[in-house]
């Protein structure tokens, strides 16, 4: 029977995790058993338990695992974050292949956008963030801009389609980047994540945030605004969010913020709109970019708009 191409990836990926494993060091013998872990847009997962009970995640980037990631600067993100205690550790790398072995989460669960309902955990998240971002910078440097540029730029070079709903909203994205150049950017290592599956809820009620791979120096206001569209906050829990990260909120960060509110829905629905036509996932991604589209059409209707990017 012919396999499907998330079916045919998911083999070969096996086949990387399993002579991974074996010279990893991570396990006294060769009897390891591997179960596919579910939920990566990215990486193929997996589970690890060795004959001694040593249980591992194993993330393998796959063949074409450069296509969006820095590996180097992923790793060294991993690294740091596993550090600060609010991420989980990275055990063993292999070389050859990328896959990266890291401390295995137990019992914990992937949060939801109900969960983040509770400020509490929305607070853990707020120091976790802002724990990596007062560290020494990254060796790499992607602002959000840049990663908006170098979608657009996939997209051209590789003779994609772009939405139609991403060309009627270009104008009003320019003019949120080039009120955010204006302004200037001052970096740090930032996570240039945010879906929600990526923060994980454990027994005793504590946060650990996971998948690294997209981290680089950036604006910390990029991170929160993320954090914030993807768990759908209004803008009073917006401005609540921010004075958990940093204990208030300057008028200038509060309209920085909200610029990147449209800004981080325009990158990642590019992500998207590339996924959805080169990814052997079977996740919609087109119907999480044309979500995110939609997102940035009513944050735009907002009559305080022009005012917002005044402020940046």
């Amino acid at each position: 029977m012919t396999m499907t191409p998330e079916e045919q990836a998911r083999a070969a990926s096996q086949a990387r995790i399993t002579a991974a494993a074996a010279s990893s060091g991570l396990f006294d013998n060769g009897a390891v058993q591997i179960a596919p872990v579910n939920g990566g847009f990215t990486n193929l997962n997996w589970l690890l338990t060795g004959a001694d009970g040593t249980i591992v995640f194993a993330k393998d980037p796959g063949e074409d695992g450069q296509h969006f990631i820095d590996r180097k600067v992923a790793q060294e993100a991993s690294l740091r974050a596993g550090e600060t205690g609010y991420a989980p550790r990275i055990l063993a790398i292999d070389a050859a292949s990328g896959i990266e072995f890291h401390e295995y989460l137990d019992g914990y669960v992937s949060a939801s956008v109900a969960d983040m309902a509770d400020r509490s955990l929305r607070q853990q998240v707020m120091r976790g963030y802002k724990l990596v971002h007062d560290t020494a910078p990254f060796t790499a440097t992607k602002t959000g801009l840049d990663q908006i540029e170098e979608h657009l730029d996939q997209i051209r070079s590789q003779n994609l389609a772009l939405p139609p709903a991403y060309t009627a909203m270009m104008p009003l994205i320019d003019k949120a980047s080039d009120a955010i150049r204006a302004a200037g950017i001052d970096l740090c290592p930032c996570y240039n994540d945010g879906h929600v599956t990526n923060y994980m809820l454990g027994p005793k009620g504590d946060v650990r945030i996971i998948d690294w791979e997209y981290a680089a120096n950036n604006d910390r206001y990029w991170d929160v605004a993320l954090f914030g569209l993807e768990i759908f906050l209004d803008r009073d829990e917006l401005l609540g969010l921010l004075e958990d990260y940093e204990g208030t909120a300057h008028p200038t960060a509060i309209a920085r913020i909200e610029a990147y509110a449209v800004l981080t829905a325009a990158k990642w629905a590019l992500w998207a709109t590339i996924q959805s036509q080169t990814s052997p996932l079977g996740f919609d991604f087109r119907k999480y970019a044309e979500t995110l589209l939609e997102r940035i059409r009513r944050r735009a209707a907002d009559p305080a708009w022009a005012e917002i990017l005044r402020r940046v």
